[in-house]
């Protein structure tokens, strides 16, 4: 089942709750992709959980790649729905805090978020790097099309 658009979401209550998307053949289940995918990522470790678990044991020459969910790029773009209890400004300070400890133990990050005058706060004093990407879900029409991004790098 492929959700809409490819979003995932969750209600206050917890539920997952993004409409199927109308797609005759999604290609999320094609073995020859399947296959190549999985030879990509032999001996990666992934992960999932609370961030400073899966922080805990890391050391020096590590590579960890971190895409939270994405500083508000405006004052209507409030949408932090994606877990029940939202994502808040204590938390993407949370989520700083953890990158400066990684870059202290000598993991490489990369991390994605938007790119915004918080954002950049946040990650002061890190290589920050801009990109354009599209976004195809937005619930306003001229809220679709190129967002401006960053990746902020430790190395």
């Amino acid at each position: 089942i492929s959700g809409f658009n490819g979003l995932r979401r969750y209600s206050k209550s917890g539920r997952y709750n993004v409409p199927m998307g109308k797609y005759a053949n999604p290609s999320i289940c094609e073995p020859d992709v399947l296959r190549w995918n999985r030879a990509r990522i032999q001996g990666v470790d992934l992960r999932c959980g609370d961030l400073s678990a899966m922080i805990a044991d890391a050391t020096e020459g590590d590579y960890y790649f971190m895409d939270p969910p994405y500083v508000e790029a405006s004052d209507t773009a409030k949408f932090v729905g994606y877990t029940p209890s939202g994502f808040t400004q204590a938390d993407h300070a949370r989520v700083a805090s953890c990158y400066r400890w990684l870059s202290m133990r000598g993991v490489r990050v990369l991390l994605t978020n938007s790119d915004t005058p918080r954002t950049r706060e946040l990650y002061a004093g890190f290589r920050i790097v801009e990109y354009g990407a599209s976004r195809s879900i937005n619930s306003k029409k001229a809220g679709r099309g190129m967002v401006r991004e960053i990746a902020v790098l430790n190395y």
